[in-house]
């Protein structure tokens, strides 16, 4: 395993547009997440322009990037046998991900489908400085894509939720993934659209191995949805340009769902951290679900410090949704809340 260091002067020296002034780029960077959060109409815009192209790839493929390795350990998927697989990345982007699979091993094979082609085009420079001797191809049609040699993960990063149901279901048809795992953003406009692309990948035989603990009726109420959070850290200039455009890229809501055709669930009696409340100053307390009888449920779990070192309780505080806790149950509290004490 292969990891290399990239930071944004290595991005900034191999673009496909020239910044003349910080305040160029921070201006552009503003631009692009104005579009992503107030004109979604136009957000394809950007793809056309190669400065807004360049844009992208200094601010959101360098905050972007460390997140595959954190949802790589969310999901519990062994790093050393990345090379079982070869991958498709489903838009690319700059090589987001593409670039992010090469630090963890630079041996792997990987193909990627993209449709703008000035992404294309940043993503080959990308790659071509940093891994010239990578297994790397990136079309703009999937009938391009070459057949499987070995089992095939497909990766939709942030493209899922800009596609039809139909759509993705069709990719993934057409590509015979045995894995799909889908890194998308935490909000409950794309939750509702992903209840439906489980619903389907489930009645096409896969399995969903992350967040679910089963195949089951997801439990959400309609009104809420399944998201996780992740922590990263960035270089000092990529954090540094974080704060001059006035976005913490550090704790990252995503939807991280993860599907198999080979692997199915492994049994066990951890509950999923779904959403976590406010702590008390003697008791910590977290939405979970759980596999009870035949059916996905959720609950409240409260845990109390009690009879815990100061370490052990901080650490409790620190648990995001997305993670598993063992718990043996102290007292059912009533309305749906359990009092446990972890394992």
């Amino acid at each position: 395993m292969v990891i290399k260091a990239m930071n944004l002067e290595d991005i900034k020296a191999n673009l496909i547009y020239k910044f003349n002034a910080e305040v160029e780029l921070t201006q552009a960077i503003e631009e692009i997440s104005y579009k992503f959060n107030h004109e979604r109409n136009k957000i394809g815009d950007y793809l056309n322009d190669p400065k807004l192209v360049a844009a992208y790839s200094c601010f959101y493929l360098t905050t972007n990037m460390p997140k595959l390795a954190e949802v790589f350990n969310l999901i519990q998927f062994p790093i050393e046998k990345l090379d079982e697989y070869e991958f498709v990345d489903i838009g690319c982007g700059p090589g987001t991900f593409v670039l992010s699979l090469l630090q963890l091993n630079n041996n792997l094979k990987i193909q990627a489908l993209e449709k703008s082609e000035l992404m294309i085009e940043q993503a080959k420079q990308f790659v071509a400085r940093f891994y010239p001797a990578a297994d790397v191809q990136i079309f703009n049609n999937i009938q391009r894509i070459k057949k499987k040699e070995k089992k095939r993960i497909a990766i939709f990063g942030h493209s899922a939720n800009e596609m039809e149901t139909e759509q993705v279901l069709n990719i993934i048809k057409t590509l015979d993934c045995d894995n799909v795992l889908f890194i998308e953003p935490g909000t409950k406009l794309f939750f509702q659209k992903m209840l439906d692309i489980r619903t389907s990948l489930i009645d096409q035989e896969y399995n969903i191995l992350f967040p679910c603990k089963s195949a089951h009726t997801c439990p959400m109420n309609e009104k809420d949805w399944c998201h996780q959070f992740i922590r990263i850290s960035h270089d000092y200039d990529v954090e540094r340009l974080t704060q001059l455009v006035n976005r913490d890229r550090k704790l990252l809501p995503l939807t991280v769902q993860y599907f198999s055709k080979q692997e199915s669930i492994q049994e066990s009696d951890k509950v999923r951290v779904v959403r976590v409340y406010r702590p008390t100053k003697h008791s910590v307390e977290w939405q979970v679900c759980s596999h009870v009888n035949d059916e996905n449920q959720i609950f409240d779990l409260q845990i109390m410090g009690r009879g815990m070192n100061k370490s052990d309780f901080k650490a409790l505080h620190k648990k995001m949704s997305g993670e598993e806790i063992s718990f043996e149950v102290e007292k059912n509290l009533g309305s749906n809340k359990i009092r446990g004490k972890l394992k």
